[in-house]
């Protein structure tokens, strides 16, 4: 058993400059937008600057949907991390790497769907 020294490792909790708080804050919200949005219409635009991705629809557009959930979540735990004074680092950390692998699942579960779709409805056609 290792002989742990009292005091001298002190827990120090994050510090997040005010921008990257404000940014990350409005960034969630602008991708939870979006998201509601595209299911109210039940569609959401992906465009580039000068070209249009896709347009994602129904099964698709939910999955993407959840995407930006997840990535709302994501840059929501940075903000929550700075006012949390507890250690529990370790225990952001997991949930960080939990939820991006889970968004870019996600993400490529909506665009491979909508390609699926796009290519079996061109099928049906013929």
């Amino acid at each position: 058993m290792a002989i742990q020294p009292t005091g001298s490792l002190k827990y120090v909790t994050n510090a997040v400059p005010r921008h990257m708080r404000v940014w990350n804050t409005v960034m969630a919200v602008y991708l939870l937008a979006w998201g509601a949005l595209g299911l109210y219409q039940s569609r959401i635009d992906l465009t580039g600057r000068r070209v249009r991705i896709a347009v994602l629809q129904d099964g698709s557009a939910w999955l993407m949907a959840a995407a930006f959930v997840c990535g709302a979540l994501v840059l929501l735990s940075v903000v929550v991390d700075h006012y949390d004074r507890r250690d529990n680092e370790r225990a952001y950390r997991a949930f960080r790497w939990a939820a991006v692998r889970l968004g870019w699942c996600l993400v490529a579960a909506s665009l491979f769907s909508h390609v699926y779709l796009f290519f079996a409805g061109a099928h049906m056609e013929r």
